[in-house]
């Protein structure tokens, strides 16, 4: 049985989403912007992309925040570049 859950945990795990374009511009941004930001679920093998649904949902949130932080007066030319 422990064998068992460590099989489908491993083949969990090796299922991962690559990050999105979107979510690597806004990651990208927001670190030039704070880096004291956490943007790790977001980033390459974050908890993103683990399921299409999330995946999904993460792609609105950072087109979202991307959006935000390119409005900012100050925003980074980092944050303009796709």
């Amino acid at each position: 049985m422990v064998a068992l859950v460590v099989t489908l945990v491993g083949a969990a795990s090796a299922c991962t989403l690559p990050q999105s374009e979107i979510c690597a511009d806004y990651v990208r941004c927001q670190q030039a912007v704070d880096d004291d930001v956490d943007t790790s679920p977001w980033e390459e093998g974050g908890s993103c992309w683990n399921l299409p649904s999330v995946a999904r949902e993460c792609d609105a949130q950072c087109s979202a925040a991307l959006d935000a932080l390119r409005t900012l007066p100050d925003a980074p030319d980092t944050c303009d570049l796709p």
